[in-house]
């Protein structure tokens, strides 16, 4: 699970070293000390570094500070990715946690996780219930897992759709293999003929 968390949050496990390191150097509880002895060590905030390019930001931080991406119709702030405001997607996400579940709190948790700090459609996970999977087909068993493949219906989020007030979703046309493989006896859930488009 901690991988995990390294691979997802990498932004905020590296902030959260950082401010650790100068936590333990000063044994310091005070919540404006850390902050200034943050900012006061910090070489980048040092006027001559202010347009080094070796400082802290990234080219993606970069982008959004010179509003690359626009700014979000909602609040007005700059985009963190093409049409995605990351504390306007957070708020419709939270708003959604008591929707849906795993069953397992660590997953539903790390879940929130993900969609709470998502800075674009690529750095969020969902949870997809099983009855929103269709031709579940076996591929494999290993040490740890069993690998199965399926067609989603809904579709990976890629947006939010502000005059639907909806998420606006990636989802393709089903093929003709797509519905003749439902009719294979080792299919768990096939397709059905009303369901036209979905993410395979």
């Amino acid at each position: 699970m901690e991988f995990l968390r390294k691979i997802f949050c990498f932004p905020f496990t590296k902030t959260l070293s950082k401010n650790k390191n100068i936590i333990e150097k000063n044994n310091k509880d005070e919540i404006v000390n850390e902050i200034n002895l943050v900012n006061s060590d910090d070489d980048t905030n040092n006027s001559e570094n202010l347009n080094n390019k070796d400082n802290d930001l990234d080219v993606y931080e970069h982008l959004i500070l010179n509003q690359k991406y626009g700014l979000c119709p909602e609040c007005n702030q700059p985009n963190t990715y093409c049409d995605w405001c990351k504390e306007c997607c957070s708020k419709k996400f939270q708003q959604n946690f008591g929707n849906w579940t795993s069953g397992n709190d660590h997953i539903d948790k790390f879940i929130q996780e993900s969609q709470l700090n998502a800075r674009n459609s690529l750095e969020l996970l969902e949870w997809i219930p099983y009855n929103r999977l269709r031709n579940i087909e076996f591929l494999a068993q290993g040490g740890f897992s069993t690998i199965y493949k399926a067609l989603w219906l809904d579709g990976q989020i890629y947006k939010w759709n502000y005059e639907k007030q909806d998420w606006k979703r990636f989802e393709n046309e089903f093929d003709e293999q797509d519905y003749k493989d439902a009719i294979n006896p080792k299919i768990k859930n096939p397709l059905k003929d009303n369901e036209k488009y979905g993410l395979p």
